[in-house]
């Protein structure tokens, strides 16, 4: 599902010409699959290398979801809604992003906690993505 929604975005932004753009994405097993591949996902992860080359290679980072509650709101949203059967670009953002919205663009910074066990010496090694050009 995550594959599909990042292949949507980098479509919509390249036909709308919402271009360059700056991609954040809060799942590490994405960013491994479009590091690493996967065998079971391979079509769908080729499609988007290709879709970020058409975008003219932007670089994919991770963030954690604290670090994008703009994103994490819309995607709550979008959950909540029946926007289930296509995407669609919103003229003016919700009310529910509008005070995070808000408090992005102020330069808010928010708290997060991050587990001291977790796999953080892995997970530093997928913290971004680049795509080869050629």
């Amino acid at each position: 599902m995550e594959l599909i929604a990042f292949k949507v975005g980098i479509t919509l932004a390249i036909q709308h010409n919402l271009l360059p753009i700056e991609i954040n994405i809060d799942s590490l097993k994405t960013l491994r699959m479009l590091t690493n591949g996967h065998e079971q996902y391979d079509g769908i992860i080729n499609l988007c290398r290709s879709k970020l080359r058409e975008a003219g290679c932007p670089v994919v980072h991770h963030c954690f979801r604290e670090q994008n509650q703009v994103a994490d709101s819309l995607a709550k949203y979008g959950a909540s809604s029946n926007y289930f059967e296509e995407a669609h670009l919103l003229p003016v953002p919700p009310v529910c992003a509008q005070q995070v919205l808000g408090e992005d663009m102020r330069g808010t910074f928010f708290e997060i906690f991050v587990n001291p066990n977790a796999q953080s010496s892995v997970e530093r090694n997928y913290d971004s993505f680049v795509i080869n050009p050629g």
